[in-house]
């Protein structure tokens, strides 16, 4: 009977261990709404569909306790109408994303909008009786008969489908086109959040919007401006025609002033912003008090908006491993942190009567849920338990730091399930993208490209460092790995490597290595430069300097990294270019990428594969169809975590007797 009992205990706590497959059952909370009252919220709740000929991730609209859509196409982008009476939402029904409207509590939806491409974002007007929407340029009946006689040759650099803004009136369905044809919108995209880029007055007569005056991700990131239009007229005026980029233009409660984010143009790829003002009628810039990040982040700030008073503003950012929540004082006094950083928290939303803040709230080893609090005061109330069927006794994660060249390294250090003090476990870097991203304390057991809970269940110690170049440590920081990719912050990994083992938690001599884009790049690097790495996995790596300057979809990128062209600058490129020194690589490398990436294209990986290939290094580069620089399926999803499982269980094994899977299966043979 004891035996019986040790090997239950093992079996269930073994059962709460997650393997990949396990991980895609979490789900994903996000896109909240308000309702004008405060009593209810609207939110999508994303999971993963995986039939037989079927992969995709399927978002509904769910109150508080219930679920107000479940139409196969998915609904999302749910906002209260400002009587609180109706609810518009997005749907892809007939091959088009469209505006639906339906009531309160649900019920057969009307469909407002019969689009020609998709529409990408909503936002009632405060009167109610209009809806402005993100949309790209639908295509000439001269392009529509090109493209129907195979001739439709396309040139680079132009853009024959900008997006535009646009307004529908709810009662007549009938529309109008708001911004200028030489206008390219903005409406999110990979380097943002969820933010809008557009805000109505409070009487409903103009919107404010943000739009580049040229195609490509260039001019959004970097030459981004902000216009108003008026409704009745159609005027446009630009507006803040300061140096920077402006951007997520937000009306003061009176409608006299708008705020928005403004960059720092010297460094503009490491997205260093601050809140700034204007009067609505134009005039002078005022810069608000800067917070100690200075508002970057490779998917940021999101900038809320103003108090009901419109005496500050809210804005959220990176704060070392977690996020912070800021209000901003509009008298330039200093920035005063909301949120009490007991948790990560994540994507708030300010509710439109500017009352009531929602977001979500995790930890390491504790899945995000829906919070709501009083705008006024942070007192986060628990909303949602979507993912109470994800385990919560993961392995323990805490942050750790080690000192390097005169600067604090930070980063979070994953034990080993089964960790006994003294005895040395292999251990494993992953090094995150960007390079102005950052590792946060987020839940171990979401979906990610390396599976973390899964490595530490098979006694693996990860380590996730926040090397410099990262943000949420300030400026200085963050702009430090600047004309210097592959020197410190390389210098600073190997540092982080070196304080495990002296920690007495790594084996010197079981290390393996991954990371995806700038971690790629880094894992590429590190590959040539040491062979202290028995394994590497490396996502959609930047390996040629020289040619993804010229193919990736952000031309000045490296340009403001490397502080020049490739022309001006030949050595360095050439240097900092994992390519460069292949003949030094012995590590059996997994390459893996996207077929139809842009940002780093396919080729990136070719090239090291074969040079890898042709000096007869074991290598596998895994092709991803339909896919960027980022997977959205999630069965390729699930592929791309148990190949990276099984290449570092292969190439650097544990003690562990057998895998995860082999060790539940025997606990249920010996039970039964």
């Amino acid at each position: 009977m004891h035996k019986l009992t040790i090997l239950l205990s093992f079996f269930f706590s073994s059962l709460h261990a997650l393997t990949p497959e396990q991980m895609m059952q979490y789900r994903t909370i996000a896109e909240f709404d308000i309702d004008p009252g405060g009593q209810e919220i609207l939110y999508t709740v994303s999971t993963a569909l995986m039939n037989e000929n079927e992969s995709r991730y399927v978002r509904q609209i769910w109150t508080k306790t219930h679920p107000l859509t479940d139409h196969p196409s998915g609904s999302y982008s749910p906002q209260w109408s400002p009587d609180g009476k109706q609810i518009a939402f997005l749907s892809k029904r007939n091959d088009k994303a469209n505006i639906f409207l339906m009531g309160a509590h649900g019920g057969e939806p009307r469909q407002l909008t019969e689009a020609p491409e998709d529409i990408q974002t909503i936002r009632w007007s405060p009167d109610g009786t209009m809806i402005a929407f993100t949309m790209k340029k639908p295509l000439s009946e001269e392009n529509i008969e090109k493209i129907k006689q195979k001739m439709d040759m396309t040139v680079a650099d132009s853009d024959e489908q900008p997006t535009q803004l646009y307004l529908v009136f709810v009662d007549s369905g009938e529309q109008k086109l708001l911004s200028a044809d030489d206008q390219y919108v903005l409406s999110g995209g990979d380097f943002e959040t969820n933010d809008l880029f557009f805000d109505w007055s409070p009487d409903s007569k103009a919107v404010a919007y943000t739009y580049a005056p040229e195609s490509g991700f260039d001019s959004r990131y970097q030459d981004c401006r902000i216009a108003t239009v008026d409704i009745a007229t159609g005027e446009i005026a630009k507006i803040a025609m300061v140096e920077g980029c402006q951007s997520k233009p937000h009306y003061s409660p009176d409608g006299k002033t708008i705020a928005f984010l403004l960059s720092d143009p010297k460094k503009s790829y490491a997205f260093i912003r601050q809140l700034a003002t204007i009067p609505v009628e134009g005039g002078e810039v005022t810069k608000l008090a800067a917070t100690e990040e200075e508002g970057p982040f490779l998917t940021g700030p999101s900038f809320l908006g103003w108090d009901r008073n419109g005496q500050k503003l809210y804005l959220f950012e990176p704060y070392k491993t977690r996020y912070a929540l800021w209000s901003i004082p509009i008298d330039g006094s200093s920035p005063i942190r909301f949120d009490d950083g007991a948790m990560l928290i994540g994507s708030p939303v300010l509710s439109s009567n500017r009352r009531y803040l929602a977001f979500t709230l995790q930890d390491s080893s504790t899945p995000a849920e829906l919070y709501l609090s009083s705008a006024s005061r942070y007192n986060p109330k628990k909303i949602t338990d979507h993912n109470k069927h994800m385990p919560k006794n993961l392995p323990k994660t805490e942050v750790v730091s080690w000192e390097n060249e005169g600067l604090t390294i930070e980063g979070l250090l994953t034990y080993p399930r089964n960790y006994e003090e003294g005895k040395k476990y292999p251990l494993l870097l992953i090094i995150h993208g960007g390079p102005m991203a950052f590792f946060d304390e987020s839940y171990v057991g979401r979906i990610s490209n390396y599976p973390i809970a899964t490595f530490a269940e098979e006694n693996y110690a990860v380590l996730r460092p926040n090397p410099r170049g990262s943000c949420g440590y300030g400026r200085a920081f963050r702009c430090a790995n600047y004309e210097d990719w592959g020197g410190g912050d390389y210098r600073d990994l190997m540092a982080g490597i070196d304080k495990v083992i002296a920690m007495g938690i790594a084996d010197p001599d079981a290390l393996g290595v991954m990371g995806g884009s700038y971690g790629g790049y880094m894992t590429a690097w590190i590959i040539t430069q040491t062979d202290r790495f028995k394994a590497a996995s490396l996502w959609a790596p930047v390996t040629n300097q020289i040619s993804i300057a010229g193919t990736m979809d952000l031309h000045r990128f490296n340009y403001d990294y490397f502080g020049g062209y490739h022309w001006e600058k030949p050595d360095l490129y050439r240097d900092r270019s994992p390519i460069t020194h292949v003949a030094n690589i012995n590590t059996p490398a997994l390459i893996q990428h996207g077929q139809d990436d842009t940002r780093v294209p396919l080729a990136q990986g070719m090239e090291f594969y074969r040079a890898l290939k042709n000096r007869d290094i074991p290598t596998k580069l895994e092709i991803y169809p339909r896919t960027g620089h980022h997977i959205h399926e999630p069965k390729l999803q699930l592929i791309e975590m148990n190949s990276n499982l099984q290449w570092f269980k292969y190439y650097l094994p544990t003690t562990a007797s057998a895998s995860l899977q082999d060790r539940v299966k025997t606990i249920q043979v010996r039970h039964h």
